[in-house]
């Protein structure tokens, strides 16, 4: 009786391991990676390729010496059906199509608001971000881009944007 205990139990720890492993390589997993970093990173886990992950995420990465080669193929099949759930919802949750937000992108990286105001509708975001704060919202995208997120938090608060996400969250 107190073996099967101790396997149940080992069983319920490897699987809670896993899932923080996952969470821990998708937090990091973006911050310094080229899209093509990233797309090679994606290829390595659909093809079960260790050693290929290994050296792409580095040995500065969170999870890189706790991902093993024992744990590897759990982990990647984690990996992988989280990010498809991921981009469905954000799909979704954003409501705009691929062309849309390439056009939204466009807008911003030409400071052009009235083709932005245009493209939000009638969102929220569109009453919250005006022609006055545009230029403060594009800066706070690009400080992002740049992997300052502390700036551009700081600025999405003084928009408003922290509380428009709180309300979104809640609806």
């Amino acid at each position: 009786m107190k073996q099967s205990h101790l396997i149940v139990g080992g069983l319920a720890l490897a699987m809670i391991a896993s899932a923080g492993l996952v969470g821990a390589a998708s937090a990091h997993d973006r911050g310094d990676k080229s899209p093509e970093d990233r797309e090679a990173i994606r290829t390595a886990l659909e093809q079960r390729d260790f050693e290929s992950f290994k050296a792409l995420i580095g040995e500065n990465h969170p999870a890189a010496e706790r991902i093993t080669a024992e744990n590897f193929d759990d982990f990647a099949e984690r990996k992988l059906n989280r990010k498809d759930r991921f981009k469905k919802h954000r799909k979704h949750h954003r409501g705009f199509s691929k062309e849309n937000r390439q056009a939204l992108r466009d807008a911003m990286e030409n400071r052009d608001y009235t083709s932005w105001q245009e493209l939000v509708g009638d969102r929220k975001i569109g009453t919250v971000i005006t022609a006055e704060t545009f230029d403060q919202f594009v800066q706070m995208h690009e400080l992002r881009k740049a992997g300052e997120y502390d700036k551009a938090k700081a600025i999405a608060e003084s928009l408003g944007l922290d509380q428009l996400r709180k309300h979104n969250k809640q609806n």
